[in-house]
């Protein structure tokens, strides 16, 4: 009876885009609410109520000033911040009514400066000066009359505005860049006619798509189109900024689909129609090609598709994905950048998802301040569970459950338990050689009869197996169970389940940490069919 010993579980993550029984054995051809680390799979923490916003949040922004940090959010008519102690004020403008923003195009903007600029493709930009409840926000300075731009970024000591409409008439590939800005100030001039200003404009008409979005890189700007990539510099002289094409990579899905981050030097993780790319401004490879690219094209719904955005989880080297599979984003691709590894997380119907500092002046988590048990507790001593440097994830959700969510925060969503998994169909192996490679059989019948779990958690901890079966590659997948292994009671289940081909499948749904390191799994072979 050959025992067959699942090490390293975390070597490959979910790969969902390639038939299960070619897959290397360790793989896994399924999972949900779950992450790939430290050669295991690790039960992914929950999310928790940070704070209430007044309206539903489409967008976020963290401002932060030197004397505490302010989260901007934005509906279709209005613009609010909320501070540390929970404290939703209006900031919209007092000049020119509601806004007029659309869900599709959503906002847009940046910080220049430390001036918090503020854009919808519909109205005027907006900016927020000083930085305080109090204050409105009013028309950006110098902004050319009747003038519209689906997108305003700040680059450098400039800002940068995309597809541009004058008085009704669009320029989709049109980029308008305006005058250096002074410290502390926004730029003073977007007159492109005077010669005594750095103002510029270019159409990037080489290629039909129209401009999406652009996003710093170190010290240049890379503008996205649709159907291609270019590298915006500043040269100075008269000519200001020079554009040229970014070779061998396409366009950006929408906006908000690319991120900076930083991974032996600053690089771009970007979601374009097709693939999910990374590139250094020279070099291009894809991430996701071959292990989840498919999946999740085929997650993103048609409609919506301009909601997908990309946001960062640094304190676990992840970027996340979030995908609408209707108006909202109900489930996010998180890939690590440090381990090259894919995971998926389930998303509470979100409409935005950013990361920043929250609640900066929060103390030390001490034994008397801490809340949970000490079966439940996902924190550390003194750590600073809301740190003043360190970054956290904000998730906007709409309608009656309007709330803006903490990631990866406690053992529940919103204090209602959820259920990690993996799982792994597709398996034809019949032995391992001394080596510990698979040897595999895809006609050969097995008969899994036992299967010991290396999981840690704390005692009491329920981890439902389920063990699946198939006699060809393509036949509907026959599952059992699940059996019920209880941590720190029992050793082992025992299925008793066969096929040609396998499956097996690990969930978690207690309310608790969970770190799986391996397993094994017992066979009896008892002949080709």
């Amino acid at each position: 009876m050959p025992r067959i010993v699942f090490e390293n579980l975390g070597r490959y993550g979910i790969i969902h885009d390639r038939q299960p029984h070619v897959l290397p054995y360790e793989a896994w051809s399924g999972g949900n609410n779950v992450r790939f680390y430290e050669d295991s799979v690790q039960r992914m923490l929950g999310h928790s109520l940070a704070w209430t916003p007044t309206v539903d949040p489409w967008w976020l922004l963290p401002v932060q000033t030197p004397s505490t940090v302010y989260w901007v959010y934005a509906n279709a008519t209005d613009v609010y911040v909320v501070d540390q102690s929970g404290t939703s004020t209006e900031i919209s403008r007092t000049v020119g009514g509601n806004y007029a923003a659309d869900f599709q195009i959503g906002w847009n903007g940046g910080i220049l400066n430390s001036i918090p600029v503020l854009n919808n493709g519909v109205d005027v930009p907006q900016m927020w000066n000083p930085q305080t409840a109090g204050t409105a926000l009013v028309a950006l300075t110098a902004w050319p009359a009747g003038y519209q731009a689906r997108v305003v970024r700040p680059l450098r000591n400039f800002l940068v505005a995309l597809d541009i409409t004058k008085s009704g008439t669009r320029y989709p590939h049109n980029i308008l860049w305006s005058h250096s800005a002074l410290p502390g100030a926004v730029p003073s001039s977007w007159d492109t006619a005077d010669a005594t200003k750095d103002a510029g404009e270019v159409p990037v008409a080489e290629t039909p798509g129209v401009c999406i979005d652009l996003v710093p890189l170190r010290d240049v700007g890379i503008v996205y189109k649709e159907d291609s990539t270019w590298i915006m510099q500043h040269v100075g002289g008269t000519t200001v900024f020079k554009l040229s094409r970014l070779s061998r990579f396409g366009g950006l899905l929408s906006r908000n689909c690319a991120r900076p981050f930083n991974k032996d030097g600053e690089k771009h993780f970007a979601v374009t129609k097709d693939d999910v790319m990374v590139h250094d401004g020279q070099n291009t490879i894809s991430v996701i090609d071959g292990r989840m690219r498919r999946w999740l094209f085929n997650q993103i719904d048609s409609t919506n598709y301009q909601r997908t955005h990309v946001f960062i989880n640094a304190t676990k080297n992840e970027l996340g994905i979030a995908i609408p599979t209707g108006a909202q984003c109900t489930v996010a691709a998180l890939w690590n950048y440090k381990t090259d590894r894919w995971g998926i997380r389930e998303l509470p119907s979100v409409n935005y998802v950013e990361s920043g500092i929250i609640n900066p002046t929060a103390q030390a988590l001490t034994w008397d301040t801490d809340g949970q048990t000490w079966d439940s507790d996902t924190s550390t001593w003194d750590e600073r569970t809301f740190g003043p440097v360190s970054d956290r994830w904000l998730m906007g959700v709409p309608g009656a459950s309007r709330s803006l969510f903490m990631g990866d925060d406690t053992n529940q969503f919103n204090g209602v338990a959820f259920t990690s998994y993996v799982e792994r169909v597709g398996l034809a192996i019949i032995g391992q050689d001394r080596e510990g490679n698979p040897k595999y059989d895809l006609n050969s019948y097995k008969l899994c009869t036992e299967i010991w779990p290396r999981v840690e958690a704390i005692a009491g901890t329920v981890v439902q197996i389920s063990v699946a079966s198939q006699n060809e590659p393509n036949d509907p997948i026959a599952w059992t169970g699940p059996f019920v292994f209880t941590v720190g009671t029992d050793k082992k289940v025992n299925p008793m389940v066969g096929g040609k081909l396998l499956g097996v499948k690990f969930a978690f749904p207690s309310n608790a940490q969970v770190k799986f390191n391996g397993f094994d799994m017992e066979l009896v072979i008892t002949g080709k069919y």
